[in-house]
């Protein structure tokens, strides 16, 4: 009867009454895996994640061998910068389950905000061959192995993923960005660069994916162009340092960068 009203309170986003009625649910049967969890989601709704992570902790206690405890206490655990935690208990659930694509992106993640990217970039590239259609996961990829130095296997990869999916308007962008400014100029391909800048410019005609554009054309050389297209992307008449010639993009084109053109 509790866990019942909690629910469709929960369902309803009425999570205060739907504490209460978990709370109750919990009371009358302590060791209920179900009150626990659902008690747990609704405290985190409330933004109580200290009293969410004792319910799913007791939920884990109750039941080690179901996913859902592990997997919301480590979402907790990440957003509490508790990198190393959140891992085992990702691991944990992986061990369960070992098909949770969701877990392995998380675990991933974390792994990477942890220092361990080779471990981490092992589970991007396990969920990307398990599912190519995660563009997410296929980007987050890249841009790790990017930010390691490894600009060829980060193109090659993002080039694969354009082929499979031509129409993932972030594949395009990341794919075009990397092309004008790639660290390793050996791999720069400024005219395809540029195709694939103009598409993205023609679909949205967003400001940023106007300076993408820049970008192209400043490593094809085609330095008064490029001027023009990053004034057009900022609004002003001032000149740029597309305005003089070398104007091929830097090669410490920071990844930071790349946050602005896919926004």
């Amino acid at each position: 009867m509790y866990l019942s009203r909690g629910k469709l309170a929960f369902e309803a986003r009425r999570y205060a009454e739907a504490a209460v009625e978990f709370r109750k649910a919990v009371a009358a049967k302590p060791d209920s895996f179900t009150a626990r969890v659902n008690l747990g989601a609704t405290l985190s709704q409330l933004g109580d994640r200290a009293g969410a992570a004792e319910q799913f902790v007791e939920a884990i206690r109750i039941d080690p061998t179901k996913t859902t405890a592990h997997f919301n206490l480590a979402i907790l655990l990440a957003l509490d910068n508790k990198h190393d935690q959140a891992i085992d208990h990702l691991r944990s659930v992986l061990k369960i389950d070992d098909a949770d694509h969701g877990a392995r992106f998380l675990l991933a993640q974390e792994l990477s905000k942890s220092g361990r990217s080779d471990e981490a970039l092992t589970e991007y590239a396990r969920v990307t061959a398990a599912d190519p259609a995660n563009e997410n996961a296929l980007i987050e990829e890249v841009k790790l192995l990017h930010s390691t130095g490894q600009f060829k296997q980060a193109l090659d990869a993002i080039k694969k993923g354009h082929a499979l999916y031509p129409q993932k308007g972030s594949t395009v962008i990341v794919l075009a960005y990397l092309l004008a400014t790639s660290p390793s100029l050996e791999l720069r391909d400024g005219a395809q660069s540029l195709e694939l800048a103009q598409q993205v410019l023609k679909a949205t005609g967003a400001p940023q994916h106007a300076a993408l554009l820049a970008l192209a054309l400043a490593e094809l050389g085609r330095c008064s162009e490029a001027a023009e297209w990053q004034r057009r992307s900022t609004g002003t008449t001032n000149p740029t340092k597309y305005d003089q010639s070398p104007c091929r993009p830097a090669g410490d084109a920071s990844l930071k960068d790349l946050s602005f053109f896919l926004n």
